[in-house]
């Protein structure tokens, strides 16, 4: 990538926001871009490409929800962390709520029904 660039391949740029969902280090990233395609990428070019997802996240974070679910699941992972110079447990929470309309087919259908 030239000094200043700011914009890359649409498909350069699908594969990095890609990894990065993966949950992959900017290390990595670059790592895999150099051997996939042969370019040397920045950490800063890469965060100025990850960067372009914050105003679909925050939409995403903003959107309405539905007033009831009838079906939640919790779960919670638990990582050790650093905070204040030692480890201490901190649980990640998953929340997954179904609508009744959640539960039909592609074709509108109830599940299960036969016809």
């Amino acid at each position: 990538m030239k000094k200043h660039q700011t914009h890359m391949s649409d498909e350069i740029e699908r594969k990095i926001i890609s990894m990065f969902g993966l949950g992959m280090s900017y290390l990595d990233i670059a790592r895999h871009i150099a051997e996939i395609y042969g370019l040397e990428i920045s950490n800063a070019a890469i965060s100025s490409i990850t960067d372009k997802l914050i105003p679909e996240i925050k939409a995403w974070q903003q959107r309405p929800l539905a007033s009831h679910y009838p079906f939640v699941w919790l779960d919670a992972i638990h990582y050790k962390v650093k905070q204040d110079g030692r480890y201490v447990a901190q649980a990640v929470y998953t929340v997954l709520g179904l609508t009744l309309e959640a539960s039909r087919n592609a074709k509108g259908k109830p599940s299960g029904s036969n016809g």
